[in-house]
């Protein structure tokens, strides 16, 4: 055989040789420290969603009281725009 042939030649691999160890494997290591990271990563996460969902422009904002606004300051009415701002039932 060749040199070329024999660098070429490559045996089946075993099935526990290709496989390292488990992201299981990784979590149990950490210990109790690391069941504790991933409870509030997967907290953090849920939050993040809830949040995202709940804190929308038109919650925020709504349209309605944009344009109420709008039309007072096109008007020259500042201080019944502030005062309309003021109110507690249109709080946004």
């Amino acid at each position: 055989m060749t040199n070329a042939m024999i660098l070429l030649a490559q045996t089946a691999p075993d099935a526990e040789t290709t496989e390292g160890p488990s992201f299981l494997t990784y979590i149990e290591g950490g210990g109790i420290i690391g069941w504790i990271i991933i409870g509030l990563s997967v907290v953090a996460l849920c939050l993040v969603v809830v949040h995202s969902i709940q804190i929308r422009r038109a919650a925020l904002l709504p349209p309605a009281q944009v344009t109420a606004v709008r039309e007072m300051l096109e008007a020259g009415r500042v201080d019944v725009a502030l005062e309309y701002c003021t109110l507690a039932e249109n709080d946004s």
